[in-house]
C-alpha cells in the first residue's frame, strides 16, 4: 500500500478489502448489509484526498470519527445522503448540493434514504495541507483557518445548495481519462478551496436539521406508504396513526426523502410498475392493479409522464432489450 494511504485508509475499511487501482487510486468495498457500496479514495495533495461514492444501498459504514482537525467537502451527483451528526441530527444532501463537516461531529453511518447514491468527497486535514500548501493558493492570499472558521463559524457543519459555481467546479471529476486522473484532481481540489476562499455566498442559508425521532417517523411512513400500494392512504391518516401534525409531517418527510408524499409515493408505483411489466411479465392491466390503479387510462399517462415511455412501449423494449435513454 503507497505511503500516503496509511493514515487515511484503516478509518474506511480493512487495508485487505481495500485495492490499488491503475489509476493511482484505492478501490475499496464498503461494509453494508444489503446492495452494494464501493468508494475509490485517491490522495491527490499532502493531506487532502478525494473520494468517489458508488452505493446502491440504504445503509452502509462511513468513516471513524477521529480526534483531529479533518474536514470533508461532499458534493452529491445524483441519489440523496443522509448526514447523521454524533447528537442524532440529520441534514439531506441533494442532487448538486454540497455539505461540508467536520470529521470530528461524525456517524459511523451512512445513510441513503433512495437506496442509491452517487458523488464526490474531498477530505481535508488541515495542519498538513498548511505545512504544504500549494503555491498557486499562497500566491492568492489563501488562509486554511479563516476559511474554515468562516465555514463553520455557528456550527460543525454547512449546506451549500445547487447552483452554477458549484456544478462548474464538480463537473466532469468522474470523467477524467485515468492516466491523468490523480492530475486532474490535485487542480480540482485547489480549484474548489480557491473558489470557497473567496465565495461571498458561502455563508448563506442553511438547511434546517431534523432530529432523529422526525427522521424515524418519516422512515417509518416510508415504508407504510409502500406496504401495500393498493391501500389509500391520505397524510391526515398517517399523521393520526403516527400521532404528529400534517404539517410537521409533510415538513420532516420532504425533508428526509426530498418530494411531498404524494409524489414520492407515485414515484414509487410507477417503479413498482415498470419492474413487473419488466421482470414479472405482467400485463399492463395487471401492473396497474398491482400498484393501486383500477382505470388504465389514468396509469397509463402516470407512468409515461414518470417513465418517459408508454407501459406498453417499456413492455415492448424490455422484450427486445431496447436500452432506454
Amino acid at each position: 500500500m503507497h505511503w500516503e494511504y496509511a493514515k487515511v485508509l484503516p478509518l474506511f475499511v480493512s487495508i485487505e478489502n481495500a485495492v490499488l487501482q491503475s489509476d493511482g487510486g484505492m478501490l475499496c468495498q464498503l461494509s453494508c448489509e444489503e446492495g452494494s457500496a464501493q468508494m475509490e479514495l485517491f490522495s491527490v495533495l499532502p493531506g487532502v484526498f478525494f473520494l468517489d461514492y458508488k452505493m446502491d444501498t440504504h445503509s452502509c459504514s462511513s468513516m471513524k470519527p477521529v480526534d483531529c482537525p479533518w474536514v470533508e467537502i461532499s458534493y452529491c451527483s445524483s441519489g440523496r445522503m443522509e448526514c447523521r451528526m454524533q447528537d442524532g441530527c440529520c441534514l439531506y444532501m441533494g442532487e448538486g448540493e454540497v455539505f461540508l463537516s467536520r470529521v470530528r461531529n461524525h456517524s459511523q453511518r451512512m445513510d441513503f434514504p433512495l437506496g442509491h447514491y452517487r458523488g464526490l468527497s474531498i477530505l481535508v486535514d488541515e495542519e498538513e495541507l498548511m505545512d504544504h500548501l500549494p503555491v498557486a493558493l499562497q500566491e492568492a492570499g489563501v488562509s486554511l483557518p479563516k476559511l474554515f472558521q468562516r465555514l463553520f463559524a455557528e456550527d460543525d457543519c454547512c449546506l451549500i445548495h445547487r447552483g452554477e459555481e458549484v456544478e462548474r467546479v464538480f463537473s466532469g471529476l468522474s470523467s477524467a481519462p485515468p492516466l491523468a486522473r490523480q492530475a486532474y484532481l490535485q487542480l480540482k481540489a485547489q480549484e474548489f478551496l480557491l473558489y470557497l476562499s473567496f465565495w461571498e455566498g458561502i455563508g448563506g442559508k442553511k438547511q434546517r436539521a431534523f432530529p432523529p425521532e422526525q427522521v424515524e417517523i418519516a422512515k417509518r411512513v416510508q415504508q407504510r406508504l409502500t406496504q401495500d400500494l393498493r391501500e389509500p392512504i391520505t397524510i391526515e391518516q398517517l399523521a393520526q396513526e403516527f400521532n404528529i401534525s400534517a404539517t410537521a409531517l409533510k415538513s420532516c418527510f420532504k425533508g428526509v426523502y426530498g418530494m411531498p408524499i404524494a409524489a414520492y409515493r407515485k414515484d414509487w408505483r410507477m417503479r413498482r410498475a415498470a419492474l413487473l411489466l419488466e421482470k414479472e411479465g405482467m400485463t399492463v392491466a395487471q401492473a396497474a392493479h398491482m400498484v393501486g390503479y383500477e382505470n388504465q387510462s389514468k396509469f397509463a399517462a402516470a407512468f409515461k409522464e414518470s417513465m418517459g415511455d408508454s407501459p406498453l412501449e417499456y413492455r415492448r423494449k424490455s422484450k427486445e432489450e431496447i436500452p432506454r435513454g
